[in-house]
């Protein structure tokens, strides 16, 4: 039985991506960042000697942060189009208990497939985050000078200093 496992274990070698051989897959997310609860759509492409390669299915495996409450870990999976291009699509999570810490962060992005029998995988990540963050809360009076104190009735001023973490403009309502 011992030699019959190190037999499977010899015909399934593992090569990173860009192989000397010609086999690669690249992985990567429309983004860099998203926010909870966001769709994130992942792509792949599978090349052979640096032709695209369809018909191949790919083997997506997706882990949230390592936390002490929920470990998020999501697998999927798809095929290659014509221009060797396989996606995986899922939501990112908000769990009841103890969300920002379960799902803020870095996730890792692990993408496989055998081409020509042999098991190629590539690697990305992406980060959860709030996109907008206020940085700063400041109460002013109603001569917009700073006051912490006010009369019941008084005229109250929110100076609120907020941070764009997106790489693109982003509209955002404070609520």
């Amino acid at each position: 039985i011992l030699l019959l496992l190190v037999t499977l274990f010899t015909v399934c070698t593992i090569s990173p991506t860009k192989a000397q051989s010609g086999r690669a897959i690249e992985v990567h997310s429309e983004k860099a960042l998203y926010q909870p609860q966001e769709l994130v759509v992942l792509y792949a492409k599978v090349t052979y000697n640096q032709a695209p390669v369809a018909a191949k299915d790919v083997a997506f495996q997706v882990e949230g942060p390592p936390n002490p409450y929920i470990n998020f870990t999501f697998t999927g999976g798809g095929r290659t189009n014509t221009s060797g291009i396989a996606t995986c699509a899922f939501r990112l999570p908000w769990p009841d208990v103890n969300p920002e810490a379960s799902v803020l962060g870095l996730w890792n992005v692990v993408a496989t497939v055998d081409i020509a029998g042999v098991v190629v995988l590539n690697t990305t990540t992406f980060k959860v985050d709030w996109i907008i963050i206020i940085t700063r809360i400041e109460t002013l009076n109603e001569d917009l000078q700073p006051q912490t104190s006010f009369l019941r009735k008084k005229l109250v001023v929110f100076n609120l200093t907020v941070e764009n973490r997106a790489a693109t403009e982003k509209i955002a309502v404070i609520a």
